[in-house]
């Protein structure tokens, strides 16, 4: 019969690229901050400080893991079904931090290996290649990822708030 099924597996560790960036932006630019209560003075400026100790980090590391099955259908469709399983530790992350050594008052940040991230997603599709040639594809995707970091300190983006876990902001869990 012209019916089959394909079956799939993967799974991979990866180490991620280290970010010049990112472990240069101390070196570079201070972020000073002043705030206007309703009421009262304005309080600040407020300093913000980046530090990195190079010698505490390691590389981030990710480890993925998919399965999927491939079935072909009548009249030469062809129908997919897929997980994706995507966990990420030791990923870098600037945390607020004691600085004996800092300005009073100063917000200072330390880049770790803290953050910790996930992404599983379920993959639907379907498919039909018309005259030999022109394609018709439909998918859906049921995805969620999460990170204990959800917030990204930096100059360009001063947030003066608590890390927190969620989603990534580019979280988007169905998608057609």
């Amino acid at each position: 019969s012209d019916l089959g099924t394909k079956f799939s597996a993967g799974w991979g560790t990866y180490y991620d690229a280290i970010s010049l960036s990112m472990v240069t932006r101390q070196q570079d630019q201070t972020s000073f901050a002043t705030f206007f209560p309703l009421a009262g003075p304005p309080i600040g400026p407020v300093e913000t400080v980046f530090r990195v100790n190079e010698q505490s980090l390691q590389a981030p590391r990710y480890r993925s893991a998919s399965v999927a099955a491939e079935r072909k259908l009548p009249l030469a469709y062809y129908f997919k079904a897929e997980y994706v399983h995507r966990t990420g530790d030791r990923g870098f992350i600037f945390a607020p931090a004691s600085d004996p050594g800092a300005p009073p008052g100063a917000n200072v940040y330390e880049l770790r290996n803290t953050r910790r991230d996930r992404y599983d997603a379920v993959d639907f599709s379907l498919r039909h290649t018309f005259a030999g040639q022109f394609e018709w594809f439909a998918g859906y995707t049921r995805s969620r990822t999460h990170t204990n970091a959800a917030v990204e300190y930096s100059l360009e983006s001063p947030i003066f708030a608590l890390q927190a876990p969620g989603p990534f902001a580019w979280d988007a869990p169905n998608r057609f």
